[in-house]
């Protein structure tokens, strides 16, 4: 049960984050006065980077674990 409650709650953690994305693009745009299509391309390889990064430490806590 604990199984599927996580996937739930991370799935729900990656809906919650696209719907922020637009707020995201928005914000980097004002904040470095330039274009969308610039600023929607930084947030989408900063995500990117994230997500790699997030994934690099759930596989080491794993490895830690064991």
């Amino acid at each position: 049960m604990t199984n599927v409650c996580t996937r739930l709650y991370v799935q729900i953690a990656h809906f919650r984050n696209l719907l922020m994305a637009p707020a995201v693009i928005v914000a980097v745009r004002q904040g470095l006065d330039i274009s969308t299509r610039k600023s929607a391309t930084i947030c989408l390889i900063g995500w990117t980077i994230v997500q790699i990064l997030i994934g690099f430490v759930q596989v080491l806590e794993q490895q830690l674990i064991r």
